[in-house]
């Protein structure tokens, strides 16, 4: 069953945000997506209670020259941290409401320029024994990350489970410190995938290899018999393997051709199901022509092809240090539909 908060703490719950963002939120949008009826004279209160906090340096104001929120106010205290989603540019607009992982409602930490999509939570990671509730929260941080696609021209995606802060004081103060100390990273990636998607393509066989042709056996007898076969097996493994190798380089050529840029996950012979497999970075106004080639190369070849995507660059992006941070990067098996 699903628990919804009660009015008192959904209001005191958009308060916080609201500081932590350091802008003036939609609060009856944010009420509702919490499922909360907004009171006319409650949300007026506290706007105007915001608003207030913001000439007196509470939290600053919205605007161009703001330096980026205050650290939240979230009740943890020292123990807080901020789970990251990921990184956008800041444009100076108010941040959409967009519900996270288990609920939590998305808010901006900005420095520098940068905005961090994050929600504070306490300093330890999302861990279930439950199977699908950890399937939805990596879909719940998808979704927030494909509602980031679809707003801004370019992001920087974090894995599920990365937390920065905890220890050492305010989350939104160590996230701050992070945006700062990696700016530089973070600018040269987000220029990579500026209006970019990356797009995972499979190519494997459209139907078993004949291998080569048996050995003749004549009259030989059982012995030679069997060792002929074992030869002819061995050759065949190696002439597939051989073949495969070569046409799994064919394939990688024309594919760098099409996309602007490749990340190769599986180039063998070894694996007779699977003969490419690799992340493409592509340009938006580029897809259509992506895919026609992507199926000229398995018309060609005799192989059929399989596309997934658009996703967040994830095979694109840095390792970018993030001290305080918490949770393993997230494994293929984790994202449900086939994130590369």
């Amino acid at each position: 069953m699903e628990l919804k908060p009660s009015p008192a703490a959904a209001y005191l719950y958009v308060a916080l945000a609201a500081l932590a963002a350091g802008s003036d939120p939609d609060l009856e949008a944010t009420l509702s997506a919490l499922g909360v009826p907004a009171d006319p004279e409650a949300t007026g209160a506290l706007a105007h209670l915001l608003h207030r906090l913001a000439d007196t340096g509470g939290r600053p104001a919205a605007s161009a020259e703001a330096p980026g929120p205050q650290e939240p106010s979230d009740g943890m205290g020292t123990d807080a941290a901020c789970y990251l989603y990921g990184v956008v540019e800041d444009d100076g607009t108010r941040l959409p409401v967009w519900t996270g992982v288990a609920g939590h409602v998305v808010v901006g930490v900005r420095a520098g320029g940068l905005m961090a999509l994050a929600h504070a939570c306490p300093a330890q990671p999302f861990a279930s024994d439950d199977r699908d509730t950890a399937l939805r929260w990596v879909e719940e941080h998808a979704a927030v990350l494909d509602q980031a696609l679809e707003r801004y021209p370019a992001l920087v995606p974090l894995r599920f489970n990365t937390l920065v802060g905890g220890t050492d004081g305010p989350a939104a103060r160590a996230v701050r410190d992070w945006l700062l100390r990696e700016a530089p990273t973070l600018r040269a990636h987000l220029d990579r995938v500026r209006r970019r998607r990356e797009y995972a393509v499979r190519f494997r066989p459209a139907s078993p290899d004949p291998g080569v042709a048996a050995p003749e056996t004549g009259e030989a007898g059982p012995g030679t018999a069997y060792l002929l076969r074992g030869r002819r097996e061995m050759e065949e493994a190696g002439f597939r393997r051989s073949r495969a190798a070569e046409l799994a380089e064919a394939c990688l050529a024309e594919v760098r051709a099409a996309a602007e840029d490749v990340v190769v996950e599986r180039l063998t012979g070894e694996d007779p199901a699977v003969l490419l497999r690799c992340a493409c970075l592509v340009a938006d106004d580029r897809v259509g022509d992506f895919r026609a080639a992507m199926g000229r190369i398995a018309v060609v070849h005799g192989l059929v092809v399989e596309i997934t995507g658009p996703w967040p660059g994830y095979s694109f992006m840095p390792r970018v240090g993030t001290e305080g941070a918490d949770g393993p990067p997230a494994t293929d098996e984790e994202f449900p539909g086939g994130r590369p």
